[in-house]
């Protein structure tokens, strides 16, 4: 008696390794099949870009108004030749393990005068870079991985309102 249990077992756990074996062998696909079969998406751009016909000088100052002025009112954190950094704006996170974390997104306008006609025409470009924490007590993080062009392109369209008016 004693030896047909071990016998079934021994037979139970081959047919299982079996079994798992050629599950395993089965669904085995090289990278190459399998990213064919599901190509990853290309990221969103972290930029909104827009061409002006403005001189840069002025597109400059007029995007610091904006970012200045409500709803905004955002700081200029560092500033060069045709680029400055905006202050952080803080937004609602995305849901992670029962609580929604705290974002906060700053952005990087350069302005870049046009090659044919650099004192008349121009480019503005708005960089997000966003970080993240889980809450208040916590160091805010880098989060690389976390793509908001939406918020670059609501800044540009309210630069592109303001250059407008």
């Amino acid at each position: 008696m004693m030896r047909q249990q071990v016998t079934s077992r021994v037979g139970l756990s081959t047919l299982v390794v079996s079994l798992v074996s050629l599950a395993l062998a089965a669904g085995c696909a090289t990278e190459a099949e399998k990213a064919e079969a599901n190509p990853r998406p290309s990221p969103p751009p972290r930029n909104e870009t827009s061409d002006f016909n403005v001189a840069p000088k002025q597109l400059f100052t007029l995007a610091k108004e904006v970012v200045g002025a409500a709803p905004w009112s955002l700081s200029t954190t560092d500033e060069g030749k045709g680029a400055f950094v905006t202050g952080y704006k803080t937004y609602p996170g995305e849901w992670h393990i029962a609580r929604r974390w705290q974002e906060r997104t700053r952005f990087r306008v350069v302005v870049i005068p046009d090659w044919d006609e650099p004192t008349a025409r121009c480019r503005l470009q708005v960089s997000e870079e966003t970080e993240q924490r889980a809450a208040d007590v916590q160091a805010w993080q880098e989060a690389p991985e976390l793509q908001r062009p939406e918020r670059a392109k609501e800044l540009m369209d309210a630069i592109q309102a303001k250059v407008k008016k």
